[in-house]
């Protein structure tokens, strides 16, 4: 191997260590570094093999570009520079899983590439780069060595004065120069009011086809009367974007339609206080349709035979059971009646207690109601009296009824001395089960849980 591409292979090691740990300003200072010597040392000049000439130029330009803070500029350098050492001829000997393995960095990069954004627009760096395809490469007369970046499609930003504004932009080219939003924040109004708002960019642009709905959107056409609607029906303006980044599908959404859902819900005697609450806990019910809305309040008030004001008080208690499937609960509900025993009013006040235990995993909660049932002996009235611990951690009910048993604490019949709820027994941290119910030090607590 030539000592040139040895040192280039060592330089990239830990420079991309140091990319990959987060350490950008030690990947800088190495980058510096590492210009600087290969200026002085002049490899540039050294034009005998053109493929190695090729490596060595974008060597030095990744190292320039990281130093200027020139990320885009940087990911490309080193993609190309990949592809090179793939393709080049077997005597270089060069080892295919270490081209591989800062290709997995590249992919990296192009992911924390909003931490190297900085406030300044640069100029003369990338701004669009064709796929190359291994396919494509092979064509490709690699006998001589140098592929040309102008015939690969890569073409040199314009200077700052003609920035393109974001509308500008078309779906194929925002595909290719950006996995993230960050760097369209500077350009786009739209983005800006959002951030303001409080709404998170990172997870709003992991849904399919909302990144380039907000870049092509006007924030006081398009966006705007959506968070009107929202504060119509009094939802706080500090909850907005919390809204919008949980449920970035309201986007899509027309205000109208929603308002004529929120209008469904104000007939069915929902107050828009309850409405508001709904929103901020579970916005994905202002997705459903009215019809699908009315389908699911009856079958809740028909399976569990509830009045209206209670179908009101599970909507309210836990609106996250309205987009859940029918069936799904349906199911749960049957393994709840007939492999636990309990009767249909039971199952009525659970629903109004927990109405989340029917969304819960079916054959855990019987493997729990078996433990209470038979080792600790309680009772399906007592369950009721507290469902929630169905939906428990097995592991928290064993060790904590284990340790009040060695206590002779064990005691779960409210007619009886020193009493202690299900729900004092599974809840709260540890200090404070062992402070109000098992009256001891928390070491003790521990100490005991290493002996199971």
């Amino acid at each position: 191997m030539h000592p040139s591409l040895r040192l280039d292979k060592i330089c990239f090691l830990k420079l991309m260590k140091s990319l990959s740990k987060g350490l950008y300003n030690e990947a800088r200072y190495f980058s510096t570094n590492v210009t600087r010597y290969y200026l002085h040392q002049n490899h540039l000049v050294n034009l005998n093999n053109s493929s190695h000439f090729y490596h060595q130029n974008h060597f030095l330009q990744s190292c320039i570009s990281l130093d200027k803070h020139y990320s885009n500029y940087f990911i490309i350098c080193i993609g190309n520079i990949s592809r090179i050492l793939l393709f080049v001829p077997s005597h270089y000997n060069t080892n295919v899983s270490f081209v591989r393995w800062y290709r997995s960095r590249t992919r990296d990069m192009r992911q924390q590439d909003s931490n190297l954004v900085e406030a300044e627009e640069v100029d003369n760096t990338v701004s669009v780069m064709d796929r190359v395809t291994p396919n494509e490469l092979s064509d490709l007369n690699m006998k001589q060595g140098v592929v040309s970046v102008h015939e690969k499609g890569i073409e040199p930003h314009t200077s700052s004065n003609e920035v393109q504004n974001v509308d500008e932009f078309t779906l194929p080219e925002l595909s290719r120069t950006s996995m993230s939003l960050v760097p369209y924040v500077k350009r786009s109004l739209t983005l800006q009011k959002l951030v303001m708002l409080g709404v998170n960019l990172d997870k709003v642009q992991r849904v399919k086809e909302v990144p380039e709905l907000l870049l092509k959107s006007d924030f006081k056409k398009d966006l705007l009367p959506l968070f009107k609607f929202l504060s119509n029906i009094k939802v706080p303006v500090k909850d907005m974007g919390k809204i919008f980044t949980e449920n970035p599908l309201l986007f899509k959404e027309n205000a109208q339609n929603l308002e004529l859902r929120v209008g469904y819900m104000i007939h069915k005697k929902f107050s828009l206080k309850d409405i508001a609450s709904m929103t901020i806990r579970c916005s994905i019910f202002l997705l459903m349709d009215p019809h699908k809305l009315d389908e699911k309040l009856g079958f809740l008030q028909n399976t569990f035979q509830l009045t209206g004001q209670e179908v009101r008080h599970v909507a309210m208690t836990y609106p996250k059971i309205l987009p859940w499937r029918q069936e799904l609960i349906a199911d749960v509900r049957f393994h709840i009646k007939e492999f636990i025993g309990f009767s249909d009013s039971e199952l009525k006040e659970i629903i109004l207690k927990e109405p989340s235990l029917y969304m819960n995993n079916k054959n855990a909660m019987v493997k729990r109601f078996e433990y209470l049932h038979n080792t600790m002996l309680l009772d399906h009235h007592q369950v009721v009296q507290w469902p929630g611990v169905l939906s428990s951690r097995m592991f928290i009910i064993k060790t904590r009824h284990m340790f009040l048993l060695s206590l002779g604490r064990a005691q779960y019949d409210p007619c009886q001395e020193n009493f202690v709820s299900l729900k004092a027994l599974v809840t709260g941290t540890d200090q404070e089960f062992c402070h109000n119910v098992a009256k001891c030090d928390v070491n003790k607590f521990y100490d005991f849980c290493k002996t199971i």
